[in-house]
């Protein structure tokens, strides 16, 4: 009854001090779904899902999907890790559509949309311009497809229609400034304050973390400059160590990897204003662990106070289910 009674504590102070973010992320082992709210650096529970490195979900539908690197994706319930269902398509690289609707995914092949709910198939399309291979998707202005990748010549940033129809490609990068054989993180979109920009990092030639923002003008389509900054306290020591960009609430974002300090993750959050961002705060965790390669998580914009109460309502439960055996 003391355990009950402590954890009920601790969910009401969760509802009275949650913030608009929380995030699922892979655990190191790969065997679960963790979740997170990285403004108040409390644990949300995690569920099982193994074989896990990347994870796709936002704030217009329960439901998230996962995947390893390169193997079929699988539908769950981000709440209460109920499985709904299965998208039979390698997946390299993936994305929740905004409204929830849909999973865009790149298998090495080609582009794919699948539907978020039953998996089915909706449409393919066909890389254009000269990338070789895509790493990250966001849904910009008009929605289109934006899609981050590599070519011969560098890093990539392509447009797709709503249909993955290919449209039109810019040079981010040279490939002699990035590293060869880094992987590049997951893509935000952040549309503040008459701004759009697209947040993603990539590691240097020198093996440094750049956090590089991407201004689009003409209704959030078109790549007007790109402004690298070179950020520190996140961990080299992979080549394909990864900081991931998620967007967070009311033109924040987030920053998130491994640390340089061991055993540690770290987060930074920021704040998307003007045609500029400041940061807000910075700090490293034991309360995670990442996987050490490639990886991706998401970040759920505003989940109701009600949604945290479900999250603590199943582990006293589950208190109470123990104590009731005890006692018999």
């Amino acid at each position: 009854m003391k355990s009950i009674f402590v954890l009920s504590l601790v969910v009401t102070s969760g509802v009275a001090a949650a913030s608009f973010d929380m995030m699922y992320l892979p655990d190191e082992t790969g065997d679960f779904v963790r979740r997170f709210d990285p403004v108040n650096r409390v644990s949300l529970g995690s569920f099982n899902a193994l074989g896990t490195t990347k994870v796709i979900g936002n704030r217009t539908t329960s439901h998230v999907v996962t995947a390893g690197f390169s193997t079929n994706g699988y539908i769950f319930n981000g709440f209460t890790g109920e499985f709904k269902g299965l998208v039979q398509s390698p997946m390299v690289a993936m994305y929740l559509r905004n409204d929830g609707s849909e999973v865009i995914s790149y298998n090495n092949v080609g582009l794919r949309r699948h539907d978020s709910t039953t998996g089915a198939l909706l449409g393919t399309g066909t890389l254009g311009g000269t990338a070789i291979d895509i790493d990250a998707f966001a849904e910009i202005g008009g929605g289109r497809i934006a899609a981050l990748g590599r070519s011969a010549t560098g890093v990539v940033l392509q447009q797709y229609t709503s249909s993955l129809t290919y449209i039109n490609e810019t040079l981010l990068f040279a490939a002699s400034t990035v590293a060869a054989s880094a992987a590049l993180s997951s893509m935000a979109y952040i549309d503040s304050a008459g701004s759009q920009n697209l947040f993603f990092t990539h590691r240097t030639s020198s093996n440094s973390v750049s956090l590089d923002r991407i201004n689009l003008t003409s209704g959030g389509t078109v790549v007007g400059s790109i402004f690298p900054t070179l950020l520190s306290g996140w961990s080299t020591v992979s080549a394909s160590h990864q900081a991931n960009v998620m967007a967070g609430h009311a033109g924040s974002f987030f920053v998130i990897g491994n640390s340089t300090t061991a055993s540690n993750v770290r987060i930074g959050q920021y704040y998307n204003t003007g045609g500029t961002y400041n940061a807000i705060q910075y700090y490293n965790t034991t309360a995670l662990t990442l996987p050490t390669g490639e990886w991706q998580g998401a970040n759920v914009v505003a989940p109701e106070p009600g949604t945290i109460i479900a999250l603590g309502g199943g582990a006293l439960a589950l208190l109470r289910r123990r104590s009731r055996s005890r006692r018999g």
